[in-house]
């Protein structure tokens, strides 16, 4: 007899899980997000952040060795940075739409948006620098990069605490769903 009843009781569990995930699923649909959920939209905010952050430590770092990067290659790197942050933007943006009312929200991403734009505003300078002789341009580029790199930790710094106002916690690692064997390689 408890075994019945644990089954009735699991069983319950499972629809009421599976009923909550569907009126999830609507709502999001209902919202317009793609994936189903704007968490993920917070999440492709951080992952367009830490992308462009990279690329701006690339050009940086670059630029400290004895042979930096040739101008049309910085200029490709830069060109990276205002593509990732071009992408938080429009998550961004999916983000602020599921949450129309929510004025925390709206500040959050005014705020963090500000920052990106004074990152790009980095950017142009960047790019401007990069039509000069290189060696005139090296302490020019890397200050760009710095200033790019603070307002982008500002941005991510905001983004953190906008997902902690929404409640979205960080992803799982990521891990082999078929187990710790890796695949074999076929010959």
């Amino acid at each position: 007899m408890k075994t019945v009843g644990s089954l009735v009781l699991g069983l319950a569990l499972v629809l009421t899980g599976t009923m909550a995930a569907q009126a999830q699923n609507a709502a999001s649909q209902a919202r317009g997000d793609a994936h189903g959920t704007y968490e993920f939209e917070a999440h492709r905010v951080q992952t367009h952040q830490a992308h462009a952050r990279d690329y701006a430590g690339i050009i940086y770092q670059q630029g400290q060795v004895k042979t930096p990067l040739p101008p049309e290659e910085t200029a490709e790197y830069v060109g990276s940075v205002k593509q990732s942050i071009a992408a938080a933007n429009k998550a961004l943006d999916k983000l602020a739409a599921a949450h129309p009312k929510d004025e925390v929200v709206k500040k959050s991403v005014e705020k963090i948006k500000g920052f990106h734009k004074s990152a790009l505003a980095h950017c142009g300078a960047c790019e401007d620098h990069c039509k000069k002789p290189v060696e005139g341009s090296k302490a020019a580029v890397a200050a760009c990069c710095v200033d790019m790199v603070k307002d982008l930790d500002a941005a991510q710094a905001e983004t953190t605490k906008l997902m902690k106002h929404l409640k979205i916690e960080k992803l799982n690692p990521l891990k082999n769903p078929a187990g710790d064997a890796a695949p074999k390689k076929s010959e």
